[in-house]
């Protein structure tokens, strides 16, 4: 049987979190937490975007739950310190989506008048039907998602150029270190030669003992 709308719709929110679950799970745990001063309390760490992003589905599904006279909660929100790490997120995730599926269960195959007559008031102001509200709630996951990219590219960039500059800092020390130890080799070959050491190299063979 052909998918319906309201199927289709579904089947793209799981998709959309599937892919928020494979990009928040690139971060460690350091990442994860770190918080960027300033920034809206919702966005400011990855770990307060997902916290975010769970919740509100959570409450997209209430908002559906009662206008359709369901069992809901009126202003959900997840526990204090939740998701406590980015491997937490895909259960709080599938959770909300299984709510969901409560939410719209029996909507599959209504028409787009019969949805149409299930009007309500979301909370930033306009008017929704189930339909609008999912297609609202796939792009949330898809606009953090792609939030949650480019924390991700910018952090791995910067972490590059760390290695980067560390190994270049190395290959100096090296190389400095090679300069010195051709300049010892080079006067224990000419110490060895059989001639009287010049004015000062009984002093330089004492500063090659000591830095054995």
């Amino acid at each position: 049987a052909a998918m319906s709308a309201m199927e289709a719709l579904m089947d793209e929110y799981a998709r959309a979190a599937q892919d928020f679950c494979r990009v928040i799970e690139g971060f460690d745990a350091t990442r994860f937490a770190a918080t960027r001063p300033g920034m809206d309390p919702h966005t400011a760490s990855p770990q307060a975007i997902c916290r975010h992003v769970c919740g509100a589905a959570h409450r997209y599904a209430d908002t559906i739950r009662k206008a359709r006279g369901l069992t809901h909660v009126e202003d959900y929100k997840l526990e204090h310190g939740v998701p406590a790490a980015a491997r937490d997120v895909r259960a709080l995730l599938l959770d909300a989506l299984r709510y969901t599926e409560g939410a719209v269960d029996g909507l599959q195959a209504a028409t787009e008048a019969d949805l149409s007559a299930i009007r309500f008031r979301v909370r930033w102001g306009p008017e929704y039907d189930p339909d609008m509200l999912l297609e609202h709630a796939i792009c949330h996951l898809l606009r953090h998602r792609r939030q949650l990219e480019r924390a991700l590219d910018q952090g791995n960039a910067a972490a590059r150029q760390a290695v980067r500059d560390h190994l270049v800092a190395l290959d100096r020390g090296v190389t400095s270190r090679l300069s010195e130890l051709d300049e010892i080799l080079e006067f224990l070959l000419r110490a060895n030669e059989p001639t009287v050491l010049a004015q000062g190299g009984f002093d330089r063979v004492s500063d090659v003992e000591n830095r054995r």
